[in-house]
């Protein structure tokens, strides 16, 4: 069984009633992370012993081991949900820039302190070694994947994307083998094809890596490897810049891999694309077109 959290929930199989009451746990941290073992089980709606005993099948000495962790997985990822309520009840055009840009840099911080540095490589190992890397989104998320799509390309590694509804059928009709990666994101209220689609690339034997929001979202909980990315907005829809960020960061160091061949690429590449008559050139004084 592993050491945290997410690793035991992985490896251990639950009721459904546990599986309830672990949701209810992960779900809002901001919440239920510092409640007392009476109050956390009034949430649940269950007796306070169905909380311990739940705490010691995943391994734990009892239920303050339990909650020792979920406070250092609240400190750790989350940025006071109730601070944002209150933005959001005094809200005002002004406030809204500052607020916004304060958010994103929030986020970053947030992704760097919960970035697991082994987990990382790992990722970008499988993916310099994967024969195909599939890309998966649905909505806002497919920002993610056309970027990384893009990375990819530039550095010469077959790629493809899986974006829009009806990925999960149309994952079915490519040739997935153990060699291959799937990279799928998904944040907050996580999408069913998206996590399906990692199903079946599991099933298949291929990598599968979450780019999520939570170490227990449903799609972290079904991929073998996870890398956490906030995505807290300010006033409207999720924001993106954390996971533009991930995106990049995974981009650079699968590009360190191989410095001296990724250098020539990316100088032939310059090369071909100075030919090409498609830039603008500087606008000189007295030019027709002006």
């Amino acid at each position: 069984m592993g050491n945290n959290l997410a690793e035991r929930l992985k490896n251990i199989r639950l009721s459904k009633s546990e599986k309830r009451i672990v949701n209810q746990l992960t779900r809002n941290l901001y919440k239920t992370a510092f409640l007392a073992g009476p109050e956390l089980a009034e949430l649940c709606e269950v007796a306070p012993s169905s909380i311990t005993r739940l705490a010691q099948k995943l391994g734990y000495s009892g239920f303050p081991e339990l909650k020792k962790e979920l406070e250092h997985l609240y400190r750790k990822t989350a940025t006071p949900y109730e601070m944002f309520e209150s933005f959001l009840s005094h809200v005002n055009k002004d406030s809204v820039p500052q607020v916004s840009i304060a958010q994103d840099i929030q986020n970053l911080v947030n992704m760097q302190k919960c970035l697991n540095i082994d987990v990382l490589n790992t990722i970008v190992s499988r993916l310099n070694r994967a024969r195909i890397i599939y890309l998966a989104a649905i909505g806002s998320s497919e920002i993610c994947v056309e970027l990384l799509d893009s990375f990819l390309s530039a550095l010469q590694k077959q790629s493809v994307k899986l974006i829009g509804y009806g990925i999960s059928k149309k994952i079915e009709l490519v040739d997935i083998i153990p060699s291959d990666v799937m990279v799928a994101f998904s944040f907050q209220r996580i999408l069913k094809e998206v996590r399906d689609t990692a199903i079946y690339a599991k099933a298949k034997r291929a990598t599968t890596i979450a780019i999520t929001d939570s170490e227990f979202s449903p799609l972290a909980m079904v991929c073998d490897l996870t890398l956490v990315v906030p995505v807290i907005g300010t006033t409207f829809g999720l924001s993106h810049a954390a996971s533009v960020a991930m995106v990049n960061l995974i981009a650079n160091c699968l590009a360190a891999l191989n410095p001296d061949k990724n250098l020539k690429i990316l100088e032939k590449t310059k090369e071909q694309w100075n030919k090409l008559p498609i830039f603008a050139l500087p606008i000189e004084k007295g030019d027709s077109h002006v």
